[in-house]
C-alpha cells in the first residue's frame, strides 16, 4: 500500500525513511524518463516499493493500542518470536534430521539438525535491508503451515506408542481433544483463508501444505501400525 508514504509526504515528515527512500525512486525516475514522464501511478508504485523498518510496520498496530504501545508490542513480538519459536524450529529440525537419517534422537546427530536451520541468522548480515521485513514473510510462512504442527500434535497426544502412561486418559483426554480440535480447526481456517487471498500463489502454498499434511498424516499412520506389529 502506498497510502502510508504519501500521507507522511504529504505532512512534512521528510526525514523519515520511507519517505527518503520514496523521493529517491521518484528522483530516480525522473533522471531516466524527464520530470513530467513520471505519472501519479509511476509516484504511487514508488511509494509502494519504498522499504519500510520496524518503525513503520509496528505502525500497523496504532489504530489498536496507540504508537507507544504499539512499538512495545512489536518489539516484544518479535522478541518472543526469536526466544520461543525459533529454538523450539531448531529442536524439532534436530528430530526431524535424526529420523531422516535413523539414528536415535539424541547425541552429535541431534546437534547437528538442531543447528542446520541456524544459518538463516547470517541473512540479515548479508542483506541488511531485509531484516525487519522478515518478521513479515517468517509469520506469513509459519502461520500457513500450523496446521500441520497442530495436526501433528493432536495425533501425538492420541498415540500409546508415543506417550506410553503418558497418554491423557478419561475426562482429561476429552478436555485435551475438544480444546486441540479447536485449536486445530482455527489453525487450519486462518492458513486457508491467508493463502487463498494471496492469488494463484497462495492457491499453489495451500496445495503444497495440503499434500505435506496428508503425507505427515500417512507416514505417522505407517509408524504407528509398525510399532505396534
Amino acid at each position: 500500500s502506498p497510502d502510508d508514504v504519501l500521507a507522511m509526504e504529504a505532512e512534512g515528515l521528510t526525514t523519515s525513511k520511507e519517505v527518503k527512500a520514496y523521493q529517491d525512486l521518484v528522483k530516480g525516475l525522473e533522471k531516466s524518463a524527464g520530470s513530467e514522464s513520471v505519472t501519479e501511478a509511476d509516484r504511487r508504485i514508488a511509494a509502494m516499493l519504498a522499504g519500510r523498518d520496524n518503525l513503520s510496520l509496528a505502525k500497523t498496530l496504532s489504530p489498536l493500542v496507540g504508537d507507544t504501545v504499539a512499538q512495545k508490542l512489536f518489539g516484544v513480538g518479535v522478541l518472543g518470536m526469536a526466544l520461543s519459536t525459533i529454538i523450539i524450529l531448531m529442536l524439532i529440525n534436530g528430530f526431524a534430521f535424526c529420523e531422516l537419517i535413523d539414528v536415535p534422537a539424541e547425541g552429535t546427530m541431534h546437534r547437528i539438525g538442531s543447528f542446520i536451520p541456524a544459518v538463516g541468522v547470517f541473512g540479515p548480515f548479508v542483506w541488511g535491508a531485509a531484516a525487519p521485513a522478515l518478521a513479515l514473510p517468517t509469520s506469513v510462512i509459519g502461520g500457513a503451515m500450523l496446521p500441520i504442527a497442530y495436526v501433528s500434535f493432536f495425533l501425538l497426544m492420541n498415540s500409546k506408542s508415543a506417550l506410553g502412561d503418558s497418554k491423557p486418559k478419561g475426562v482429561q483426554a476429552l478436555v485435551w481433544n475438544v480444546l486441540m480440535g479447536v485449536a486445530t480447526l482455527a489453525a487450519s481456517f486462518a492458513s486457508v483463508w491467508g493463502l487463498s487471498s494471496k492469488g494463484i500463489a497462495g492457491y499453489i502454498g495451500l496445495a503444497i501444505v495440503s499434500i505435506m499434511l496428508l503425507l505427515g498424516v500417512i507416514g505417522f499412520a505407517q509408524k504407528s501400525q509398525t510399532s505396534h506389529s
